[in-house]
């Protein structure tokens, strides 16, 4: 009888438990359309047959903010995951004002035919910093 008990309370706390949902929700977007994406955020877009997914995962904005003396101007970064039909490109890095020696294009060839630029990484930095969420946007072609 004890193990009745048992076996009916693994099961009513295994009913009881949820699988978390994590995914995050996948927007669609066009070829040769400007993307806006906030970090975390994932696109998809499709060309016939081939499917491109891209999902912003890091904005790191060192750009000199307004009414501020830098020694020097500062770069906008992004890191990516893209994704096209099946074959992952984890951790592309695209910058706005990268000097050469950073080695960080603005723009890349993705899936041997298409090419992702980086066009803006906005607000700009301002003082005092503001806690506004950083949205980069991108063009797919």
């Amino acid at each position: 009888m004890k193990t009745i008990i048992q076996i009916v309370a693994a099961l009513v706390i295994l009913i009881g438990c949820k699988k978390e949902d994590t995914a995050t929700p996948v927007s669609s977007a066009t070829l040769k359309n400007r993307i806006e994406m906030k970090p975390n955020e994932s696109i998809q877009i499709k060309d016939g047959s081939v499917v491109i997914l891209v999902k912003l995962v890091q904005v790191n904005d060192s750009r000199c903010p307004v009414n501020a003396n830098c020694v020097r101007g500062g770069e906008a970064k992004v890191k990516l995951d893209v994704n096209v039909n099946g074959v992952a490109d984890k951790g592309l890095e695209l910058c706005l004002a990268c000097d050469a020696t950073m080695n960080i294009p603005t723009n890349k060839t993705i899936g041997n035919k298409y090419k992702i630029t980086l066009v803006e990484v906005s607000p700009y930095p301002e003082i005092p910093k503001g806690t506004i969420e950083p949205k980069i946007i991108l063009v797919v072609e």
